[in-house]
């Protein structure tokens, strides 16, 4: 789906190798959904930790401090959705 201004939503596949991940916690305005398709991902939204494994889901307000990192062996791939569009 294409970055534009007048879009709600931006999709994306996010592929992670393993040690890969953000660099730091960031917020912006927005929510987020998430769908592992393989691999895992730890998710760190405020200072809760989750590791979400292939088939399982998460989502949260974006105006909450967060990062990902995928600390397993094999690379991740998700499907990740923002609104309002950040990526």
């Amino acid at each position: 789906m294409p970055s534009s201004p007048d879009n709600l939503l931006q999709a994306n596949v996010h592929v992670v190798s393993p040690g890969g991940g953000s660099k730091e916690q960031i917020s912006h305005r927005g929510q987020e959904f998430g769908y592992v398709l393989e691999g895992s991902l730890q998710l760190i939204v405020c200072d809760e930790t989750n590791e979400i494994s292939a088939g399982g889901a998460f989502s949260f307000n974006s105006n909450l401090p967060h990062c990902y990192h995928n600390v397993g062996d094999i690379t991740a791939r998700i499907v990740w959705v923002n609104t309002l569009p950040t990526f």
